[in-house]
Formats: structure tokens, sequence, C-alpha cells
């Protein structure tokens, strides 16, 4: 039985060298890539970047925050600009405006995968603090489109890539995170990049590949842009009858599998769970996964924290609070060791 989890994030790769970043990457692509210089350009002309830097900062390379932020502003002055929020000229400004973001995004994605793509793994080796945490028989969960976690764990079977993986040459999940604060019922145009709903269309996708995999090219288009309408109205407050009536035998079977796959995960994996190791997450961009672990883990005795070289006491304390509060009403945290350990040591 597996009683150990590890969660791997971007601080990772870092600690093995690997320049991931987005600065990394926006230092390397910025003069050849005109998504970037577009995307730059689109903040630069928005309301994000005439806010006060004290209420809110964000770099304009920091994609996913900001990609939530000026969709959710154009929602916003969508909706208290013009009297007639249906009227056609409204709804083509607004979706006008939505095109040119997404475009440059689009192109954003597509530029940060092929930069991945472009850095070598030859010479990445394990850490010696490292090495001991990972076991075959243990389940990871990496927020990372690479494989540096592979170098410690080769059953490919308990390592779970839940943004995509280079590897697997799929398109990778970059978005808002989930818990960002967004109107009620907004358009579904405007939460395209929210990370729930594009974690859910690739686990959809990973779906037809591996139990349908005969079926056809434009059957798999049909079947994707209908379970993007699935999703758009499940977030619209539409009723589950109105949803249902434009399902596929596809996505109900999706669901039943989604529904059972969930279920033996909280209750023959979770419950059992006695250890959660962190190695480079900033806990932060993905509060509404941790979250549910936390709050699901009844068994849970050790956590791990792994901090990198140079890291300030104040973010590692902030950290420890983060993981305090995901514990929700979960009884617990109060006989939960947590373990600070630096990656070299």
């Amino acid at each position: 039985m597996i009683s150990s989890l590890n969660i791997v994030g971007n601080g990772f790769d870092l600690a093995h060298g690997l320049p991931t970043t987005y600065q990394n990457f926006t230092d390397n692509y910025y003069d050849k890539s005109p998504s970037l210089q577009k995307f730059r350009s689109i903040i630069g002309n928005s309301t994000l970047s005439a806010r006060n830097p004290e209420e809110l900062i964000v770099e304009w390379n920091d994609f996913e925050n900001v990609i939530g932020h000026i969709t959710n502003d154009y929602f916003i002055e969508h909706m208290m600009t013009y009297e007639n929020i249906g009227s056609p000229e409204s709804e083509a400004i607004f979706e006008g405006k939505l095109k040119i973001l997404y475009e440059a995004y689009e192109g954003i994605i597509s530029d940060f995968t092929e930069y991945l793509r472009s850095i070598s793994f030859e010479k990445v080796n394990p850490l010696p603090n490292i090495k001991p945490i990972f076991k075959e028989s243990d389940y990871s969960i990496t927020f990372n489109y690479t494989d540096t976690s592979r170098i410690y764990q080769n059953n490919s079977t308990n390592v779970y890539h839940i943004q995509g993986s280079l590897k697997e040459q799929e398109k990778i999940v970059l978005g808002y995170q989930s818990r960002m604060t967004r109107p009620d019922f907004e358009a579904p145009s405007s939460s395209k990049y929210n990370k729930r709903k594009l974690r859910d269309m690739l686990s959809f996708q990973r779906f037809l590949r591996v139990n349908h995999k005969d079926i056809s090219p434009d059957m798999f288009i049909e079947e994707v842009e209908l379970f993007q309408k699935i999703i758009d109205m499940s977030s619209t407050g539409r009723g589950y009858d109105e949803i249902t009536d434009i399902s596929s035998p596809f996505t109900r079977a999706f669901r039943q599998l989604d529904k059972k796959t969930r279920s033996e995960f909280e209750n023959n994996f979770l419950s059992n769970l006695k250890q959660i190791v962190i190695l480079g997450h900033s806990l932060k961009a993905d509060e509404d996964l941790f979250y549910y672990i936390f709050e699901n883990s009844r068994k849970l005795k050790n956590i791990i924290l792994f901090t990198y070289v140079g890291e300030e006491l104040t973010q590692i304390k902030e950290k420890e609070r983060l993981i305090q509060s995901f514990f929700g009403n979960n009884p617990e945290f109060a006989a939960c060791n947590i373990e600070v350990i630096p990656y070299i040591g």
C-alpha cells in the first residue's frame, strides 16, 4: 500500500540546475517571440499596469497571474461599461479584446513548450539529500512538464503529470489558479484559462487517447469541443439536465470513470496516506488541489518541506502557514510533524 506522496514543483527543476522559470524563458526568447512582445504590449495598455504597486505586484512575465487578472478586468469592464450586455456591439468589443489577448497567450504557450524542449537534461544527476526520499512504491504528482522526477522514480505508473508532459507531446496547462477571486457566473470565454477547466480538459483528452485509441482525428476534435461546452456550461450555473442533454457516450463514460477514480483516490490512497513530501512547489499557485489533498488525508503524520539555497525564513514560515490552512477541518494537523530540509546539505 502506498503511504507517501511526493508533490513536485518548478523549484525541483531549479534545484537540479535547470533554467525552467518564466524569467529564464523570457530572457532567452523575448527577441525572437512576437507573442511575448505582443503580450507585454497588451499589459502595458491594460489597467493592470496602472494599478497601485502596493495593491497588486504582477510582473509582466508572470503569465498565469497576468492572464487571470486581465481577463477578470476585461469581464468587469464589459459588465460595467455597457447598458445592454447582450447587444451585438458590446459582445463584439469584449470578445475582440479576448481574441487578441488569447492569440498572444497561445503563442506564449507554444514558445514556452519549444523552449523547455530545447533544454538539455543529459547532465542532470540525483541530489544526495533527495535520493532517499523517492521510492519506487511511492506516488508522485508533478506540476512540471519535464521528466526530472524520473531520475529518482522510474515507475511511470506512479508519476502523474497533472499539468501535461513534454514527453507525451501534450499541450501544457498554463493558466490562473482556480481560487483566484472572479465574478460570479462570468462569461465562459473569459475563464478559458482557469486551471481547473484546463486540467479537466487534459484528463478528458488522456481518457480518449488511452481508452479509445481507434477514435478518428475528426471525432477526437468533435468530442473535445463538446466536452469544452460541458465544462463551460457547468461553470455558468446551468442545470444538470441541460448539460446531460448535450453529452455523448464518451463524455458520460469519462464522467463515470472520473467519479470512480476520485473515490478510489480518496478512500484507498489519501485516507491511508502517512507522509507528504513537498519538493519545489510554492503552494500558493495550486491551493485548490492542496486543500483537497490535505483535507482528505486523515492519517497523515509527517510533512517534509524541501527548501532551496537562500530561501528566506519568512518564505518558509509562509509555506508552513499555508500548510496549516490546507488542513481545514481535518483534526490530524495537531499530530502532524513538519520537517524542513534543504535540497543540498
